[in-house]
Formats: C-alpha cells, structure tokens, sequence
C-alpha cells in the first residue's frame, strides 16, 4: 500500500471530522495544514501533538486499513486542529446531544484570521505566527497573557469567557 494512498484517505477522513466539503474555498488552507508539521516550545503543547497522532488509530480503526506509514510522521497542524477540536467538544462543551466539533474548529480558523481564498503564503505565515507566538491565536482572550501558555490551557480560558460557564 502506497503512502500516496493512505495519506489521501486519512485526509479526506481529517476533512469529514470537520464537515468540509472540497470546493468550499478552504481546499489550499487545509492542505497546507495537512503539510505543515506541527511546532511547539511549551510545555504541555506536546499533548495536543499526540492528540493529533491519537486521530491516525481512530481513523484505521473505523476504516480498517491495516498499515504503519502513517505512524512515521510527526502531528500536522490539520490534524493538531481537529484534534484539539475534538478534545474541546468531548472535554469541555459536550452536551450529550450535537457534535459541534465542526463548530469549534472552524471558530480556531476564523480567530486566527484565516479566510476562504488566502493565499499559500498567508496561511503559512498564520501558521508560523501561532506556533511561534506571534500575536495570532485560534483563542484571543480577553486578558493577555505576558508570556505564552499552552493551547489547552487557552482554549479553556476562552471557553469561560466567551460562553460564560
């Protein structure tokens, strides 16, 4: 089985866990991401690294493929994404009803200025800022930190302030 292959059905299984349909004018942005390994410098963001790892086992499980190729690269910033999008719906906002890991996905692009139609170069410098710490985010909080924290901590943060829990 070629890598070419598995890589295309894992990211078109990425792209069903965020109901994104090819044409919908995300297409560069999202493969991008698929592209773009993920970076992190503190502590407790290598959680969110694993987490995205974690979504390779899900997705050959549901799809019983049977192969490795995928295990020999490191988190992508799509799948840390839809990952974490994933954490915050089953960890945070679940209310036993909707999946709205969609939602919150989608709500971490916008917050980091990301739009339909942006250009390669765009979306990698976001991209780039956020991993680095340069004032781009998928949480803005209210109160800024005076150095940065880590992503889980931030979207819960978020989280209390925007939905007031």
């Amino acid at each position: 089985m070629s890598n070419y292959i598995v890589d295309t059905e894992y990211y078109q299984w990425l792209l069903d866990q965020i109901d994104y349909y090819e044409g919908d004018g995300f297409d560069e942005a999202l493969e991008i991401m698929f592209e773009t390994p993920f970076e992190w410098d503190i502590p407790n963001d290598d959680n969110r690294a694993e987490d995205g790892i974690g979504l390779r086992a899900i997705f050959m499980d549901e799809e019983n493929w049977h192969t490795e190729p995928l295990f020999e690269k490191e988190c992508n910033t799509l799948e840390m994404f839809v990952a974490l999008a994933m954490r915050i719906e089953n960890d945070i906002m679940w209310d036993g009803e909707t999946d709205r890991t969609s939602e919150w996905f989608w709500m971490m692009i916008r917050n980091m200025g990301i739009k339909r139609g942006d250009l390669p170069g765009y979306v990698y410098g976001k991209l780039e800022d956020f991993m680095h710490h340069r004032g781009v985010t998928p949480f803005p909080l209210r109160e800024k930190s005076k150095k940065p924290c880590e992503i889980w901590f931030q979207a819960q943060q978020y989280l209390m302030e925007k939905y007031d829990f």
